[in-house]
């Protein structure tokens, strides 16, 4: 309760109040607090509800076809890990990526984007964690071409997101078609 109340009042001085601009030193707080928020909610998770079919998947009595998911259950099982550790990877994969993403708007925006981010999803991240890395990756992937214009990355990261979860192909489908429409 104390960790809950010291981190209440250090959102409220650096958020509400501003005590600091917008420097390299609020982003790196902005960015520390939320993988904590990210740790505290889901790194700990040891049960859901799709973790019977994602350990049969794992333990190869289901069969999925995302190639990611594949290779890394593979590693992890062949060094004699359980499912936790492949469900911990896919949390930190997600975390990074949703950090990273936020973190590229307005350092100080980086936490209160991760935090609603984690508020409207924590449930279906716990759930589908395939997906949402692909999902982080995706976003990432359109902010790449849409606002830096970088047409490699952008190939990079899609490819990424797609090989985690083939389900985020109809996004990309609809980026092309959002690309061709004339707004003008």
């Amino acid at each position: 309760m104390t960790l809950f109340v010291i981190g209440l009042i250090f959102i409220l001085l650096f958020y509400s109040f501003e005590i600091f601009q917008p420097t390299e030193v609020l982003k790196f707080l902005s960015v520390t607090l939320s993988f904590l928020l990210f740790f505290l909610a889901l790194f700990n998770v040891t049960y859901n509800t799709d973790w019977w079919a994602y350990e049969a998947a794992y333990q190869q009595d289901i069969f999925l076809n995302d190639i990611i998911f594949n290779f890394i259950s593979d590693f992890f099982r062949n060094r004699g890990y359980d499912y936790t550790a492949v469900y911990k990877t896919y949390i930190t994969i997600i975390t990074i990526a949703i950090i990273f993403f936020a973190s590229r708007f307005k350092a100080s925006h980086t936490f209160i984007i991760s935090s609603v981010f984690l508020i409207f999803m924590l449930m279906q991240i716990s759930n589908q964690i395939r997906y949402y890395v692909s999902f982080t990756i995706y976003i990432t992937s359109v902010y790449i071409l849409l606002v830096r214009n970088n047409r490699i990355m952008f190939i990079i990261l899609a490819t990424l997101s797609v090989l985690f979860h083939f389900g985020i192909i109809p996004l990309y489908l609809f980026l092309a078609y959002y690309k061709n429409i004339n707004f003008n």
